[in-house]
């Protein structure tokens, strides 16, 4: 396979990832994928003279369109569930754990755990078009967001999150940007890569600005009880997994730290990946994929 994320350092010290699974029309996180980001951790861990890094995609319409389905359908077990999501969030955590801030530069698809991904970067610069969409759509597939979406989004935007999540909505830029998950927005003519680099200039300096309000939840209980009366409504009573358990995992989640909401989503999201009702559904995806 070839590689998947490809460094380049300009001089000043910006590093640019290019990210590109080979063969596949849409980047998704695959082996292959994982593998690449690994590697390319590891030059960013031990590298000396990088002030900051833009991560940005090597498709035409496409950032990242989240976790591989495949790679999900075909796990069997709880242990297959938790070593996918160690992939995930040890992929994340070791990004915010660089000593220098990162800035995902967005065109095309972002959804799922290619918004997750984004969640975990300093911030997030989006370039309009129509093709251009944001969102964490698991609950649309019989999942929720398993690679810290139902955790990192509402902590950066509030209560507006349960919905997003629970209906699985996929914003245009514009919309993103007046909800707080982007920071910046690129015209469809504009150049992002240097609009993004610019961005990520603005952000070392410490004069980007960045809004990351403390969230209040404490009527959490409240909202959560509204939310799955909403949900109840939509499935005539059926409680399906992927919303219920996604709503559970933000009702208990957002009452902890955030490194214990992300353990009670990673709990949620194996019970969900094995039910019968996602396998189903991921299926009934594939289905209509190959039909349309």
């Amino acid at each position: 396979m070839g590689k998947v994320f490809d460094m380049v350092v300009e001089q000043g010290g910006i590093g640019v990832i290019t990210f590109d699974v080979v063969g596949e029309t849409m980047n998704t996180w695959t082996e292959d994928a994982f593998a690449g980001f690994d590697r390319v951790m590891q030059e960013l861990e031990q590298a000396q003279g990088i002030r900051g890094i833009v991560f940005i995609s090597g498709k035409p319409e496409n950032f990242l369109a989240g976790a591989n389905l495949k790679l999900l359908s075909q796990v069997e077990n709880a242990q297959e569930v938790k070593r996918t999501l160690d992939l995930f969030h040890g992929s994340f955590s070791r990004l915010i754990a660089l000593k220098f801030p990162s800035v995902a530069a967005i065109h095309g698809h972002c959804l799922g755990g290619g918004l997750e991904f984004a969640l975990a970067c300093t911030g997030r610069i989006a370039r309009e078009g129509k093709t251009t969409l944001i969102g964490l759509p698991e609950c649309n597939v019989g999942l929720f967001p398993g690679g810290g979406g139902t955790q990192r989004l509402p902590r950066l935007i509030g209560y507006p999150a349960f919905e997003l999540i629970l209906k699985g909505t996929m914003l245009p830029a514009a919309k993103a940007l007046e909800m707080g998950i982007i920071d910046r927005l690129v015209p469809a003519d504009g150049e992002l890569l240097t609009a993004a680099k610019a961005f990520l200039e603005e952000i070392i300096a410490g004069k980007a600005g960045l809004k990351r309000p403390s969230q209040d939840f404490s009527q959490i209980d409240a909202v959560a009880e509204m939310a799955k009366a909403g949900i109840l409504k939509a499935t005539r009573g059926r409680e399906i997994p992927g919303p219920m358990l996604a709503l559970k995992a933000m009702h208990e989640g957002l009452k902890a730290p955030l490194a214990e909401g992300l353990e009670i989503e990673k709990g949620y999201f194996t019970e969900v990946v094995l039910s019968k009702e996602a396998k189903g559904s991921i299926n009934t995806f594939f289905l209509k994929g190959m039909t349309d």
